[in-house]
């Protein structure tokens, strides 16, 4: 399955970082490879250069033991420059066990592959005579688990949606079914002429099978046996032609479905722009997909990755008027666009994507640093803050984040009252504390007890839910959603509660301070201070409001007229604010 398809003869450099997902510090040591000889190692800054033949069709694997592997499939390397290939890796890791088996249920020998598009997880393992394996060092997420009988008489099989958790073991059996057929084709060059080792690629739509594989010396490919269903054939590593892909190839049991071939095209469109964040940073390393997404072919795919200045290039795509992009990206959700037209001899740009993902929440973490929550539960690191991990919702319904008290994991509420833990958040006592479960919308804070062993959940109506140590204590009950922040004192026996109108709803040793009354929804957030003897609000439009000795912002976010602002933390001795497009300002 790591095999590197067909290379021209000029070399290029793949050249990147490794960082440890928690910390973002350079990981030394790391074995980079890219589908056989030669491999690097990362560095002490966890730096790397790999030199390899120009190629299109790399899959890439960053390895080093105590941390899960991570891979990158079809990266190119251009010949006589420079692509960037990053990777963030973790030391959460959990494990697939499973045996694969016919349909009889006996045991078959072959391989199993586990691979992930929601991040780069991955792992491969051969399966033992009775089709037993174990596929470990796998970082938390949703996983493909592949299953490939060794004997060209069984299809393929793959199951989708396998989730992996840290420390844990999920088990799956994969079927390889009986009812199977073969696709061939051939591919030519544009003069008529067969070529040679061409990578083929096959997938299913709502099937259970893939292949792959290289046409021969006449050009001529045949797959191996594919379970009864549609299927998409895709061609790559074709420089300096056009990737393409046939859709929709359906066969049926005992079936070779025959001429689905290729007839090569130097006459290429291209697409081209850069990937940055809601500060304008360039994000390195992302990986941009291609896809035509017209109603008649022929079809073009491919894949690049951004380089250290955020900017892609995607230069070898069939004419087509709509491509349909994907960005991946690590710990940030994935952003696409469609629509996108390739013109023969012509170059569509600026095509760029910025992450302007829902700012949520905004916490200080006490060892320095602050973290910015986006709505899709994405966890973001500023100022050297370390990362644990981050849920992955696919909505807008993150609310909250609270930081352990030492420094080394945090809770992510969801709306509905779900707690994410990460890190130290998610062992000892505070791993097995639970929360309120609404089964709706309704959550809106949470604070972690001074000793990380109880925790508190604020609902928008005024209630405030605990588990653990944490001490109940008589909250509001505003009967309607206007709850909007939620802070402890020093001691953990005092609750602040924050209305939207800007009053603050103290009990317990919490101490009661004159706060600014809006008269409407407005208020958005609400954070401690240092000693714990005041706070400050955040307003919508930006404004901090101080009460007791909270210090006064060292600068202005920028009143903006509109209700944009959301998150606040106490950072450096002052502030940093988060607008709900992720954007944070340190004032």
């Amino acid at each position: 399955m790591l095999s590197p398809g067909r290379a021209e003869a000029a070399s290029g450099n793949l050249i990147g970082r490794v960082t440890d997902a928690a910390t973002g510090s350079g990981v030394s040591g790391v074995t980079i490879w890219a589908g056989g000889s030669p491999t690097a190692l990362t560095d002490g800054s966890g730096n790397y250069t790999l030199t390899l033949p120009a190629g299109q069709g790399y899959n890439a694997l960053a390895d080093k033991a105590g941390y899960a592997k991570a891979h990158r499939y079809s990266v190119a390397v251009s010949g006589g420059s420079n692509t960037r290939l990053d990777f963030a890796i973790t030391t959460q890791q959990g494990r697939i066990t499973g045996r694969l088996v016919d349909t009889a249920g006996r045991g078959v020998a072959g391989q199993a592959l586990a691979d992930s598009i929601e991040g780069t997880g991955f792992n491969a393992t051969n399966t033992d005579s009775n089709g037993f394996f174990t596929l470990d060092r796998l970082a938390p997420m949703s996983y493909y688990v592949h299953g490939f009988p060794a004997s060209s008489s069984q299809p393929s099989t793959v199951i989708n949606g396998i989730r992996v958790s840290n420390g844990a073991t999920t088990s799956v059996t994969l079927v390889s079914g009986g009812n199977a057929g073969r696709i061939s084709g051939q591919v030519t060059q544009p003069n008529g002429a067969p070529l040679a080792n061409a990578q083929i690629y096959i997938d299913g739509n709502t099937t259970t099978s893939m292949w792959n594989g290289a046409t021969d010396a006449n050009g001529v490919y045949s797959s191996g046996l594919l379970s009864a269903g549609t299927y998409n054939v895709h061609l790559s590593d074709v420089a300096p032609y056009g990737n393409q892909v046939i859709y929709g190839q359906t066969i049926s049991a005992g079936q070779t479905l025959g001429g689905v071939s290729f007839r090569l095209s130097s006459n290429l469109g291209a697409i081209r722009g850069w990937v940055r964040d809601t500060l304008g940073n360039a994000i390195a390393g992302a990986q941009v997909d291609a896809f035509s997404s017209a109603k008649s072919g022929p079809w073009g795919w491919q894949t690049v990755t951004t380089d250290s200045n955020g900017w892609y290039a995607l230069n070898l795509l069939m004419p087509s008027p709509s491509y349909k992009l994907w960005v991946h990206s690590p710990n940030r959700p994935v952003l696409t666009g469609d629509g996108i037209p390739a013109t023969a001899g012509s170059v569509t740009q600026p095509y760029n994507f910025t992450y302007t993902v829902p700012g949520r929440a905004t916490v200080s973490n006490p060892k320095g640093g602050y973290y910015v929550l986006s709505g899709e539960g994405t966890v973001f690191s500023r100022g050297g803050a370390p990362l644990f991990g981050s849920p992955h919702f696919g909505s807008d319904i993150a609310r909250a984040l609270a930081v352990m008290p030492d420094g080394q994991g945090y809770i992510v509420l969801d709306g509905f009252g779900g707690l994410h833990k990460f890190g130290s958040a998610a062992s000892g006592a505070m791993g097995a504390l639970g929360g309120a479960y609404f089964g709706w919308d309704i959550a809106r804070g949470i604070a972690i007890t001074p000793t990380g062993t109880g925790l508190d959940v604020l609902d928008g109506f005024g209630g405030v839910h605990t588990s653990g140590n944490a001490v109940s204590t008589k909250s509001p009950y505003f009967g309607w959603d206007i709850a909007r922040g939620l802070a402890l004192s020093p001691t953990g026996l005092g609750v602040y509660v924050l209305d939207g109108y800007g009053g603050v709803h103290t009990s317990g040793d919490a101490i009661a301070r004159p706060t600014p009354y809006f008269g409407w929804d407005i208020a958005r957030s609400v954070v401690m201070s240092p000693t714990g003897q005041g706070y400050a609000i955040l307003d919508g439009f930006g404004g901090i409001h101080t009460a007791g000795d909270a210090p006064a912002p060292k600068g202005n976010s920028g009143y903006t007229n509109k209700d944009l602002w959301r998150g606040i933390a106490q950072v450096n001795g002052g502030y940093a604010v988060t607008r709900n497009d992720g954007t944070t300002i340190p004032l």
